[in-house]
């Protein structure tokens, strides 16, 4: 099998960036940089420092959202022969190696298999002999079969950003797709800034996002749940409130965001929020 690593970013700090990729780059055999970022001294920088590192660069001229750099990805792929594709944010490290990865699949029947995903490095190791099934995964640090994928169709690009890999895996599940946890691969990822909220006089840690994060999340949550009617996406979202209301900081303006999101999602307006302002 041949893997192709493909890390979407927006602005990275290039030496944590440099750093992560670090962490997979010997278990694979090529590194794309996919690069959504806008400002011109980091993008100069980046390319340079790729192939002063022999990691394949591609400028995708503004942020297309990380839908579209994802299937651009995996068109690269076909062109270099990879049949597997590893896709990473540029916040995400392994503190693993993928090989937990790669032995499973030498043990299994991989006709119905779209992706293989770790651990996150806050999971219980007490469970680390046996594969775990959720619902919903994310999409940093899994390791996708090329051609289910090109079967099951590309990630949705009118989603832009968050629920991307939500969708993806409700898809999957709808065409009789499998995926899966593998514990011996462990990821470190954080989606968010880890903040300590106060409620009732306990304090609670909560992870925060940038203030349109919150358009995103209730946009496209919205139209998620009308295409699958999944209760759990209902419960996320209402946990989102729930913490926003009682535990978050800036809570006026986060649910003016929320608000802005849902009323596009009944206007039916998608993609980059900067494209359709």
């Amino acid at each position: 099998m041949k893997v192709l690593a493909i890390v979407v970013v927006y602005n990275p700090a290039i030496e944590t960036l440099l750093s992560n990729i670090q962490t997979y780059y010997e278990d694979v055999e090529h590194v794309l940089i996919l690069d959504n970022s806008t400002k011109p001294d980091i993008k100069k920088e980046l390319k340079e420092r790729s192939d002063m590192n022999n990691i394949l660069y591609k400028d995708m001229n503004g942020n297309h959202g990380v839908a579209i750099a994802l299937n651009y990805g995996f068109q690269y792929a076909l062109s270099l022969g990879c049949n597997w594709v590893l896709t990473m944010d540029q916040d995400s490290c392994f503190i693993s190696r993928l090989t937990g990865f790669y032995q499973y699949l030498d043990s299994v029947s991989v006709e119905k298999l779209i992706f293989l995903a770790p651990v996150y490095s806050v999971y219980d190791k007490s469970i680390s002999n046996r594969t775990i099934r959720n619902r919903f995964i994310w999409q940093s640090g899994n390791l996708v079969q090329v051609a289910n994928y090109y079967k099951l169709g590309p990630y949705l690009e009118k989603l832009f950003i968050d629920y991307v890999d939500y969708e993806y895996c409700l898809r999957a599940h709808r065409f009789g797709y499998d995926y899966l946890q593998i514990p011996s691969v462990v990821l470190k990822h954080n989606p968010g800034i880890l903040r300590v909220g106060h409620f009732l006089g306990i304090k609670y840690r909560y992870s925060d996002s940038s203030l349109i994060r919150y358009y995103y999340f209730f946009r496209n949550g919205c139209y998620v749940i009308s295409v699958y009617k999944n209760l759990q996406c209902v419960f996320q979202l209402v946990k989102i409130l729930v913490k926003i209301i009682l535990l978050e900081q800036q809570k006026k303006k986060k649910l003016i965001w929320a608000y802005r999101g849902f009323l596009d999602f009944c206007k039916g307006r998608f993609g980059n929020l900067a494209d359709i302002i």
